[in-house]
């Protein structure tokens, strides 16, 4: 077990040394007006600084979050709460919960061990990424649900507040103030658009639309929501560099019939998803790879550059040419455990080596801090601009690397296919069907 600075007196508070920013401070303030509240402020905002001052002032804590953060959780506490006592049980079942028992100012525990382990009983709650909890009747859902009713203070934290299905957060709301949240049935009909003659079971569709004003003033007292749009942030400058590379003539031929060939089949939806697959692979050439290979050829070392595909064959492929140019680099896919995705990411902020990273932008979703990189390449663009904006709120962001000035711009480098499905993604991202089947075909038939 990591225990540090142990104390015989047990302290209800302890000196936060770290220094928040002015909407950080704000978020504070709603934490400590709303000892059981929901902070989903965007990635980047700082949702884990702000929420240990919250319980440097109401010790004991139990902080739960996926293995992969676990770590991640310990270190930041550390370096916040200097004089408090912080562990991270680990070892065999019996060893672990002997010391998940013992007393520590802040305890950090990974989430599964909610299942199978007996929780001590703490002043604060923290459950970090809590869209893990969504689910009503998971075991570990409702052992997270005993445990916070059992506790004075509890803050949970997630970017993803609405997870799949909007009526997901019900059972968040209900483990914060199961009083008002009584049933999940009497919350739907209120709130939500439903057929409730659909066969099998009732289709919710999601918040009725002429009630989310009324929805997002009931989770007032409950959630602080923002995103970049409502913050004055710190913000390195971005500049953005669109690189266009050509198709090679037989690939130009293989993508112009591929595209053909669909249209005159009436361009069936129900397999533009295998269409759009296909031609992305095709634009993966080896030009776009030299591409790739000459933008990072051209940023010196210890500088990381972080370079993005959507899929993970891509991640391999650009992984593979590097390395076969003679330039080391790490992927992370989703084949890649978290845990091992954020020890491989860990060490390569400390040693600054190598300094190419290669992930899918799903493999970098959760709990991952990118702020020392300051250039990213994009081999590949998502057309979800919820996810776009995530993954690049990884680099640019407000610096938590304190020896970078704020000034160093992050630069951003779009490698795409001229007249390809590359090219048309961001028109994509901003149109109103976005990431709708039907807008995806227009834009392949465009492309």
């Amino acid at each position: 077990m990591d225990v540090i600075h142990s104390h015989h007196q047990h302290p209800c508070s302890t000196p936060f040394t770290g220094v928040l920013r002015g909407y950080q401070h704000e978020a504070h303030q709603f934490q400590m007006a709303h000892p059981k509240s929901i902070l989903a402020d965007a990635y980047g905002l700082g949702k884990t600084p702000t929420t240990i001052a919250t319980i440097a002032n109401h010790l004991p804590a139990l902080v739960i979050c996926p293995t992969y953060l676990t770590n991640q959780w310990f270190d930041t506490l550390c370096d916040f709460l200097p004089t408090a006592s912080i562990s991270l049980p680990e070892g065999a079942h019996a060893k672990r919960q002997a010391e998940l028992l013992t007393y520590a100012d802040v305890r950090v525990i990974n989430t599964e061990m909610l299942r199978t382990y007996d929780m001590p009983s703490v002043n604060t709650l923290v459950i970090d990424e809590a869209h893990h909890i969504r689910g009503k009747d998971a075991k570990q859902s409702i052992a997270a649900r005993q445990l916070i009713w059992r506790t004075p203070n509890t803050y949970m934290l997630t970017a993803t507040p609405y997870y799949k299905s909007d009526e997901d957060i019900w059972h968040l709301l209900h483990c914060l103030d199961p009083h008002t949240f009584t049933s999940y049935w009497t919350f739907i009909r209120e709130w939500y658009a439903v057929n409730w003659k659909a066969p099998y079971a009732p289709h919710i569709y999601g918040i009725a639309e002429k009630k989310r004003v009324d929805f997002n003033k009931m989770l007032t007292p409950y959630m602080l929501m923002r995103d970049y749009t409502d913050v004055h942030r710190e913000l390195p400058p971005l500049i953005e560099h669109p690189i266009t590379i050509e198709l090679p003539t037989a690939v130009r031929r293989a993508y112009t019939k591929l595209k053909n060939d669909w249209q005159l089949a009436g361009q069936p939806i129900e397999s533009v998803g295998e269409v759009y697959y296909l031609l992305r692979q095709l634009t993966m050439t080896l030009t776009k790879l030299d591409a790739i290979q000459g933008i990072v050829d051209s940023i010196p070392p210890p500088n990381t550059t972080l370079i993005y595909t959507w899929y993970r064959e891509s991640a391999n492929t650009v992984s593979k040419h590097l390395t076969k140019n003679g330039t080391p680099n790490i992927v992370l896919t989703g084949d890649t455990p978290p845990t091992q995705r954020a020890t491989l990411l860990n060490t390569q902020r400390v040693k600054k080596r190598p300094h190419v990273i290669v992930a899918t932008i799903e493999a970098l979703s959760e709990g991952v801090d990118l702020s020392h990189i300051h250039h990213v390449v994009y081999a590949e663009e998502t057309y979800v601009q919820g996810k776009h904006t995530q993954a690049l709120a990884r680099a640019h962001r407000d610096r938590t690397d304190t020896s970078t000035p704020v000034t160093t711009p992050v630069n951003v480098y779009y490698v795409r296919a001229k007249k390809t499905i590359d090219v048309r993604i961001p028109v994509i991202r901003t149109s109103r069907g976005n990431a709708g089947n039907r807008e995806l075909a227009r834009q392949l038939a465009l492309s």
